[in-house]
């Protein structure tokens, strides 16, 4: 596979896990938990950057930690406003809570969902997740 292919194909898989936490923005946390909708947010950042990563040609670990991935874009020059640092919350939706672990307190998933578009805005202007 290509780079050009792989980077499609990681923002593919991130529009894709956008729609999915975006038709779970209004379901009740009793039938959607909020790891699961936190989790395809998480996948969703993680993608958009692993794709913009990719496509610079830099490299980045196998790992599922935005905050990481956050410090490789600023070591290449895309320092990362802090109005997003709260999306390196949502790694522990990938890691800890998916395996069983609860997380406490309730997510305010339209805020977080706004936050993540507003990221890919950020990002890179001509992404777009709806």
């Amino acid at each position: 596979m290509s780079d050009q292919e792989s980077v499609e194909d990681l923002l593919d898989c991130a529009v894709q896990d956008f729609r999915a936490a975006q038709s779970f923005v209004d379901v009740n946390p009793k039938h959607i938990k909020d790891h699961i909708y936190c989790g395809h947010l998480h996948g969703c950042v993680e993608k958009l950057v692993k794709a913009v990563l990719r496509a610079s040609k830099v490299s980045y670990p196998r790992k599922h930690d935005i905050h990481h991935l956050f410090t490789i874009l600023g070591n290449n020059g895309r320092q990362v406003p802090e109005n997003f640092a709260p999306l390196t919350g949502l790694t522990i939706f990938a890691t800890e809570a998916r395996h069983g672990y609860r997380v406490p307190g309730q997510i305010d998933r339209a805020w977080f969902l706004n936050l993540v578009l507003e990221f890919a805005a950020w990002l890179d202007p001509t992404i777009s997740l709806e």
